[in-house]
């Protein structure tokens, strides 16, 4: 979608991050912003921010996991904004650690955030993007979507739910030809420097990429209507582990540094208490 002046953009994890980043893109275009994030706090402050740059911004607190309660955001939205025209999924978490260690509801949450809360948030909004034959669906999902990653089990399992998830409904979007204007793109970064990957070594071949110009990157595939983004060229290594020989594979993933780079990660000091906390208000 080349122009996003007037329309109804909804970014979930919106907050900070990725989600702001691709925010303060869709204000530069001269969308409305329908941000959605669990934390309220964060919430007023990027909504402040981005009306200060001018931008019509319209704050929901909401979490994704609940589905009445995404359920109830589309109907707020409905009321008070409009029908959406670009539906970002964005929010989601992580932990790191050997699969056995992970605590069970870690595991879950991590998988009620980033796959269901992203079919949830789809089911809400897809009927007014089809509705009017026209719109963007972009997906958050990683470079871990498209192969696994060792201390990242249920995370990558999330993303490489996320990768068949928007992959199928492209497919299923593609079988009416009434819909050949409704684009779909997914995004498979390497890993961002956020909150959420303290302490993260980038593998081999990769770095840090920050949030300004994954959402920079994000925005301009959007609008060329790219089916998928990866970043950096050498995430595509990833694919490999699927027609490698595992022995082979191994090696590969050694060579990169996939097996280190989440030994010193310590993202689990904020994010464990806040899992907590969130769960806690449910």
């Amino acid at each position: 979608m080349k122009d996003v002046e007037g329309k109804v953009v909804l970014i979930t994890g919106g907050a900070d991050g990725i989600g702001y980043a691709l925010a303060t893109n869709f204000v530069k275009g001269k969308a409305k912003v329908v941000l959605a994030d669990i934390d309220e706090e964060s919430l007023k402050k990027a909504a402040s921010q981005l009306r200060e740059m001018g931008g019509v911004v319209y704050p929901f607190e909401c979490d994704v996991r609940d589905r009445a309660q995404v359920y109830d955001l589309a109907e707020q939205v409905h009321q008070q904004v409009g029908t959406v025209d670009i539906l970002v999924n964005n929010a989601g978490v992580a932990f790191g650690g050997k699969f056995l260690d992970i605590p069970d509801e870690i595991h879950q949450q991590i998988m009620d955030v980033n796959i269901m809360g992203y079919i949830w948030v789809t089911k809400a909004f897809l009927a007014d993007i089809l509705a009017k034959k026209r719109g963007h669906l972009i997906f958050l999902a990683s470079a871990t979507g498209l192969g696994g990653t060792p201390k990242l089990s249920s995370y990558s399992t999330s993303k490489h739910a996320v990768v068949g998830f928007a992959e199928t409904l492209r497919w299923e979007l593609m079988m009416d030809k009434s819909f050949k204007d409704v684009h779909i793109t997914i995004v498979c970064p390497a890993f961002v420097s956020t909150a959420m990957v303290e302490g993260v070594k980038p593998p081999r071949g990769t770095r840090l990429l920050t949030p300004q110009e994954t959402g920079e990157r994000i925005y301009k595939a959007m609008k060329s209507n790219k089916a998928m983004l990866i970043m950096p060229a050498t995430v595509w290594l990833e694919l490999l582990s699927k027609v490698f020989p595992p022995a082979l594979s191994m090696w590969l993933i050694r060579f990169m540094k996939v097996d280190t780079c989440m030994d010193e990660w310590r993202g689990w000091e904020s994010l464990y208490r806040t899992f907590k906390a969130k769960t806690n208000r449910r």
